[in-house]
């Protein structure tokens, strides 16, 4: 990813000379005297381009976020001035670094990617990693001397070997998926399981528990971060991106410390090892308890009449119990003296504001964790939003046609674990018109936006659920691109764009009769106060910032294909 985004910057800029891409060892220049990198263990992969060059004085900036050397709409060259920040970063993740040299203007640039040779160190780390054997669980100590062999085996096992644990047999629909690496840890969770009547399979890598998924439901799934083919949070994003499996709660336990990231992505819950023996039986408790009984208890904290009894019929004709209030006092009542599965929460209450109550919640312990969806009218601050997503799951801004979009969103935390099939007891996903996949078969999509890379980003996520895809890299474009094929079903519309802008793209095709209906979602790297009424002035039916969030992209997309 990080070489193509160089490719792709070099190839813009590139005038009537070329691009070289040379692999080989560092130089002395590359690496001077007192340099992080050794030379005999470290790849250089350097892009070469005979285009504009870049100024000494602007070498540091490229790579900070949204900065170009011409950043206005009208630009010549296009981009978001991301790709360089996001590249570095990638290559510092690596334990790389991603460096730049440009002597002189106007005779081309160099960007050198040095990674540490894996060839030569990967020996050293599988020996140690192969020396040290753990028990996650607290008191448990295991003698890395006593067990080489199982660890050695765990590393080392095929990519996509599954191993499965012996477990007590209760029928089908009550599986739960273990996802760890470390078997000794993986067998006590499977013991407990087992104690609490459910039946287990275990999966050492990701990979293999996404394999495992494609074929099964498991009632929920218990996931290590640290896995040895690819992070547990890339599992999990790859769950929620599928209807399939969006639904099954994911509980983590883990020695790494990402619990904001992975409840911002829908987790169930988040342990750190290590882990009492009180704690893991809680959270097998827990999985049990869903397994008992219906998810369809709503609470609703809006004190505006008309708004909660809008929501109040959406929800209702789902057959989801609604519980309302008008006040954070009485929610906190409520939430006490009873469970909720969900709760859809205003900002602008008569005795508090939402995040005051949030945090007040998530401050008593005696209070079980609710997902929360933040419904408001309000225009959030950057800032606003950064502290609202520490408590809330979703977060939805009020609008003549967002009620789908809420149903959308709240759906997916009460189909987490699914009902019961009374005839079978298999385990039925339930899945609401708003998440067929089917809605985006043949649908023609245009996407404008002036960056390969946001191309390519978008139109992975979307050709393999059936759309129709067609680009255009301005507005202007886009107008030609319309009128071509006026039966377009949506535009995703960037706004930062050279030649013609995306407010501007927007405002001409407001003016033409036949496109007055057409849904059209404002794509932009910015997320200023103002931003999201400019867009809608312009002519956006909705808005959503950069970078994307596909699950996020793919529920506006689907509310506004049933509008039309």
């Amino acid at each position: 990813q990080i070489l193509k985004n160089l490719l792709s910057n070099a190839f813009k800029f590139t005038a009537s000379g070329g691009v070289y891409l040379e692999i080989a060892r560092p130089t002395n220049e590359m690496l001077p005297a007192g340099d992080a990198f050794n030379q005999n263990s470290t790849l250089a992969f350097t892009v070469r381009d005979t285009g504009l060059g870049i100024p000494k004085d602007k070498q540091n900036l490229i790579f900070e976020a949204f900065q170009q050397a011409d950043g206005t709409t009208s630009r010549n060259f296009g981009g978001t001035g991301l790709g360089l920040t996001i590249s570095r970063q990638l290559a510092k993740l690596l334990q790389g670094d991603l460096r730049i040299s440009s002597s002189t203007e106007g005779e081309g640039s160099s960007f050198t990617l040095l990674l540490p040779d894996k060839a030569v160190i990967e020996g050293a780390e599988i020996s140690q990693a192969q020396a040290h054997i753990h028990r996650d669980i607290e008191g448990g100590v295991t003698d890395a001397a006593n067990e080489p062999t199982a660890n050695a085996a765990s590393i080392l096992e095929p990519k996509h070997q599954v191993a499965a644990l012996p477990a007590a047999s209760n029928g089908q629909g009550n599986t739960v998926l273990i996802v760890e690496d470390d078997p000794a840890f993986a067998e006590l969770l499977a013991d407990r399981a087992m104690e609490h009547g459910m039946d287990t399979h275990v999966c050492h890598h990701g990979e293999s528990a996404l394999a495992y998924v494609e074929t099964h439901t498991p009632c929920a799934i218990i996931l290590d971060i640290g896995l040895p083919d690819i992070s547990g949070l890339k599992v999990m994003e790859q769950l929620k991106a599928k209807s399939t499996t969006q639904s099954i709660p994911v509980h983590f336990i883990s020695g790494q410390d990402d619990a904001e990231a992975a409840l911002a992505m829908g987790a169930y819950e988040y342990l750190k090892k290590p882990i009492s023996n009180n704690d893991l039986s809680d959270s097998f408790q827990r999985i049990e308890d869903a397994l008992k009984k219906p998810i369809n208890r709503l609470l609703v904290i809006e004190d505006n009449q008309i708004s909660k009894e809008e929501i109040i019929a959406t929800f209702s004709a789902q057959n989801i119990e609604v519980v309302s209030v008008d006040s954070g006092a009485q929610a906190i009542n409520h939430i006490k003296a009873s469970h909720f599965d969900c709760m859809i929460l205003d900002l602008d209450l008569p005795d508090t504001n939402g995040l005051d109550l949030l945090e007040k919640i998530n401050a008593d312990p005696a209070i079980e964790a609710i997902p929360v969806v933040v419904y408001t009218a309000k225009d959030l601050m950057r800032e606003e939003e950064a502290q609202l997503r520490k408590y809330a799951d979703r977060i939805i801004l009020k609008t003549d046609q967002s009620s789908e979009r809420l149903l959308n969103e709240a759906s997916l935390f009460f189909n987490w674990v699914g009902e019961q099939n009374d005839d079978t007891g298999t385990q039925r996903v339930l899945e609401p018109i708003d998440h067929r996949e089917d809605v985006f078969q043949g649908k023609k999509l245009l996407v404008v936006d002036d960056d390969m890379r946001n191309i390519y980003s978008v139109t992975a996520i979307l050709e393999d659920r059936g759309f129709d895809i067609e680009i255009a890299i301005n507005g202007k474009e886009a107008i030609e691109a319309l009128n071509e094929s006026p039966d377009k079903d949506l535009v995703l519309m960037d706004i930062m764009m050279p030649i013609m802008d995306g407010y501007e793209a927007m405002g001409h095709i407001r003016k033409d009769p036949r496109f007055s209906n057409l849904p059209i979602i404002a794509l932009t790297a910015k997320a200023m106060k103002s931003d999201r009424q400019k867009c809608i002035s312009a002519g956006a039916n909705d808005y959503i910032t950069k970078p994307l969030d596909s699950d996020k992209l793919l529920s506006l997309i689907r509310v506004w294909l049933q509008k039309t």
